[in-house]
């Protein structure tokens, strides 16, 4: 039953609730009872949340379901287990105090070396097992990727990043409305902690900084065509081929650019909008941005960031409706390392003025064609 679940899980909060199971069925096995039970009870949330929000077929929903009931009563059974055993051992610890004490001044003496080499690789596993935990709380239950700044919170006190905030009337754990208040505790955490590179399976040991995350990400040699989904609540991540294949069966309105290819972008203040394009077999992001009254347009190159100024982008935009009267925006394609609040400077991108472009615009639609371009070598 749970290859079926996997099968229907790719790319959802499902693929989370599994995955938190599995490790907590493998803890549970190790006898590790404290850690598969934090587990349980994370992965039971994200199965809940499944049911409620994400489409399923009912052969799917009554798995799920029978697998809920199943893991609940093993977490109630590690809960109330566990502590028991945390009574006995405080009874059986005040009895035996002063003689481990005693012994374990004797062992030191002995051995200090030693000693002092078990209690090292004691430390820094117990400190590896802390930040693996610190993680867990810091993964947002609503896109499964970690909590970004601004952390907001809803009234039952769940914490959300600030993309599910935006796109969220209420939460999608409890249902209750949510609150203006930030979460500036776990915001100040989130920015101290060191985070695994998303090609960690693949051999990635690194470890980076709240800042440092997406760079390493768009170049770590580990991955170097994986990449994310840009559309605003995907949690997507895979390889170039499955990003096509992911993104045309989205349900837009617009479709894949191609080499040459026509559009229009709603002029309002602070919009943003992405679309993917391919061309000369290769695949990037195309990306405008209203702000401070200006249009940013951005092509970016998925993959390696070195190969991207090989490519250049043409806007045409045409003026009062003549195609005698145009503006031609050129510039070449960017790394995809580039954050997009690196990428939408005046310095790095092309832009132009909303009074520049007032004629051009039918029914607050500014219509233009889109030309990629080889340099020639």
């Amino acid at each position: 039953m749970l290859q079926y679940l996997i099968r229907m899980s790719a790319g959802t909060v499902l693929t989370k609730a599994i995955e938190l199971i599995t490790k907590a069925t493998e803890e549970d096995k190790n006898k590790n009872y404290k850690e598969a039970l934090q587990l349980y009870e994370r992965g039971l949330e994200y199965f809940i949340y499944s049911l409620k929000f994400e489409s399923q077929e009912e052969k799917a929903k009554e798995i799920i379901r029978a697998r809920c009931a199943q893991y609940l009563d093993r977490a109630e059974m590690l809960k109330k287990a566990l502590k028991e055993n945390d009574l006995n051992e405080h009874e059986k610890s005040k009895k035996q105090q002063t003689g481990e004490t005693h012994d374990a001044k004797m062992q030191f003496k002995k051995n200090p070396t030693e000693c002092e080499k078990t209690n090292a690789v004691s430390v820094e596993g117990s400190d590896n097992s802390k930040m693996e935990k610190l993680l867990i709380e810091l993964e947002c239950p609503i896109c499964t990727d970690y909590l970004t700044v601004p952390i907001r919170q809803c009234a039952t006190g769940h914490s959300v990043c600030g993309k599910c905030f935006e796109k969220l009337d209420r939460c999608a754990l409890c249902r209750k409305e949510f609150t203006n208040s930030r979460n500036i505790t776990l915001e100040s955490l989130a920015m101290k902690m060191e985070y695994p590179c998303i090609n960690k399976d693949a051999g990635c040991s690194e470890l980076l900084s709240y800042d440092d995350r997406e760079k390493h990400e768009h170049i770590c040699s580990f991955g170097i065509f994986q990449t994310r989904c840009l559309m605003r609540g995907c949690t997507f991540i895979g390889d170039i081929a499955s990003l096509k294949s992911h993104w045309l069966a989205k349900k837009m309105s617009s479709k894949m650019f191609l080499e040459v290819s026509s559009t229009r972008t709603k002029l309002k203040e602070n919009s943003f909008y992405v679309n993917l394009a391919e061309s000369f077999g290769q695949l990037f992001w195309f990306k405008s941005k209203t702000l401070n009254n200006t249009l940013y347009f951005a092509m970016q190159l998925i993959g390696k960031p070195e190969v991207a100024q090989q490519y250049y982008f043409e806007v045409e935009i045409n003026l009062f409706g003549s195609s005698e009267k145009k503006i031609i925006l050129t510039d070449s394609c960017k790394s995809i390392e580039l954050t997009d609040n690196e990428l939408f400077q005046e310095d790095i991108c092309c832009n132009i003025g909303f009074k520049s472009i007032a004629h051009a615009l039918v029914d607050g639609f500014l219509k233009y064609t889109l030309r990629m371009s080889k340099k020639q070598p």
